[in-house]
Formats: C-alpha cells, structure tokens, sequence
C-alpha cells in the first residue's frame, strides 16, 4: 500500500512540475487570498513564499490517499542563491535545532515572460512525515528531488493538548530572514503562547518545528 501512495504522491509531483495541478482555469485568480497575479503586474512580482492552491480535484485525490505533503510555491529572484531546511525541537526544556538539508538554487531555472522583463524563478518545495523523518521535494522546471530525512518527533500523544499551525499566507522572503513553514506544539498544563511563526517563544512542554532561510550567498 505505501508503494502504491508513493507511487501517486510522484505522479503528482511530476503535474505539479507540468502546471497540471495548480489553480484551475476556471478559478478566478484575484479572488484567492494570498496568491501573486503575475499576468497582472507591470514589474516583477515580489519574492515569497505562500502554500500552494491546488485544484479540487488533486486536493480530492490527496485527500483520499492520506497524504499529509505541505507544498509551497517560491518566487525569488537572482539575490537569493541557496536555501537552507531546518528542524527545531523542543526537549529538556529548550529548542534545539539542526540543519536538516541544504540546496543552492539554479537560476538556469529563471521564468521569463515574452518580453523577457520579469526575471523572477518560481519553483515549489514540500515536505511531508514519514515513521522516521520526512522527505523532503525541491521542484523546478528541470524535475524534481527528493531526499529522506531522518528526525526524532516528539510523542505528542503522551501530552493532555497539542497545538498544529502550517504556513497559511504569503510571506515575504528576506535574505538571512528565517521563515516557519510548520509547528506543533504540546503542553500538560501550560498556556502557549499564540502564534507559531514565534515558536521560541511558545510555552509549551514539547515541540517541533521546520523553518526555511533564503541566503544571498552560495553554498560552495
């Protein structure tokens, strides 16, 4: 049964990678919060990153296979050169974190319109827990990659209340900037803090969380 979920989380992958699953065309575009209208925009659109809308359809399918994959569009332009995947974890009363992955970004990937004015690259990432980890996808116009991550979780059923939030809006890339792509947070008896984007903050007995940081340098 895994392989076969395997199997069809890759053939949506690959749509993904074609356009096949995005907003559907009958979809109105400027009535979908948090999503850049770039057949809109005089100038480049600005760099971001915001979950991805998928059509009902691939949403139904998803949904019927259980697979919990969080994808989120990026667009960024030529300052940013790499990225950098990590995971915090929240145990003997303190977070600590670790670099899960690392990517430098391929600007042969650049999405250019017909006039060739807007030079901005827009690709997607995903993650998604597996029993030992999770894996992690980098999608681009070229295909895609997955790497496999192992990473202690947690067990947040030992815990009386546990809080989820994923990236739900748009949210401006800045260079060095630290942004929360998801957070979960567990407590016996103690209030949280609201709002996971601050996770350090969260008064919580445990926690885990996955952040991501566009760098304006190259990896190498």
């Amino acid at each position: 049964m895994k392989k076969i979920i395997a199997l069809l989380l890759s053939l949506l992958i690959l749509l993904s990678i074609t356009g096949c699953i995005g907003v559907s065309k009958d979809d109105d575009i400027n009535n979908i919060p948090n999503i850049v209208n770039m057949n809109n925009m005089d100038s480049e659109p600005p760099m971001g990153i915001s979950p991805t809308i998928f059509t009902k359809e691939t949403q139904d399918l998803l949904d019927l296979i259980g697979d919990e994959t969080m994808f989120f569009d990026i667009i960024i332009d030529e300052s940013i050169k790499s990225f950098t995947i990590q995971t915090h974890i929240f145990e003997n009363e303190k977070w600590d974190s670790y670099e899960t992955m690392s990517s430098t970004i391929d600007h042969n990937d650049l999405i250019l319109d017909s006039d060739k004015s807007i030079k901005n690259s827009l690709n997607r990432i995903g993650f998604g827990f597996t029993d030992v980890g999770f894996n992690f996808y980098e999608i681009s116009n070229n295909g895609h990659s997955k790497f496999e991550t192992e990473s202690t979780i947690p067990d947040f059923s030992l815990f009386s209340s546990s809080s989820t939030e994923t990236l739900d809006t748009n949210k401006t890339i800045v260079a060095g900037e630290e942004i929360t792509l998801y957070s979960r947070i567990a407590s016996n008896d103690n209030p949280w803090s609201t709002g996971h984007y601050n996770f350090r903050n969260s008064n919580c007995d445990a926690g885990y969380a996955v952040t991501v940081t566009f760098n304006d340098f190259d990896l190498n």
